[in-house]
């Protein structure tokens, strides 16, 4: 014999009904989730998103506060006899450096201009490409 009592659960039973309700509760706890994800789907505004800077110069002067102005009088002191658009990839490439070197000296990152070219070029044999800009900003604002 079976020393653990069996139970049976009859239809008309408190206990079966407490299990019904407790199912249906969680029915119609799921389905309001759902209808609230719904509503706030429908009606919820799409997060904004940056605007993209769509040249070079336009990204240099997001992260610096140059103007354009400024990045052609930067070309001009160094050399440059074309406008920063004008120029040659790796011309390009020059002056970019120098921009971000110049402009960390002026934020005080570095009181020698040579002492930040040679950290930036550091900085430039570690990270990819895409990412120089972005990442040479944080890397002096953790510096300090």
């Amino acid at each position: 014999m079976d020393s653990c009592p069996h139970y049976r659960i009859v239809d008309g039973s408190e206990m079966l009904k407490r299990l019904r309700a407790r199912r249906e509760k969680a029915k119609q706890s799921k389905e309001s989730k759902k209808q609230w994800q719904a509503v706030l789907e429908q009606y919820a505004e799409p997060e904004p998103t940056k605007p993209q800077p769509k040249t070079l110069w336009a990204k240099l002067g997001l992260v610096t506060g140059y103007s354009f102005q400024d990045i052609v009088w930067f070309a001009r002191a160094e050399g440059f006899d074309r406008s920063p658009n004008a120029m040659l990839p790796i011309q390009k490439v020059w002056l970019r450096n120098i921009i971000l070197c110049n402009w960390a000296v002026r934020e005080g990152y570095f009181s020698l201009w040579s002492e930040a070219d040679q950290e930036f070029c550091n900085l430039w044999g570690e990270v990819e490409e895409s990412e120089l800009i972005d990442e040479w900003i944080e890397y002096c604002q953790e510096k300090s």
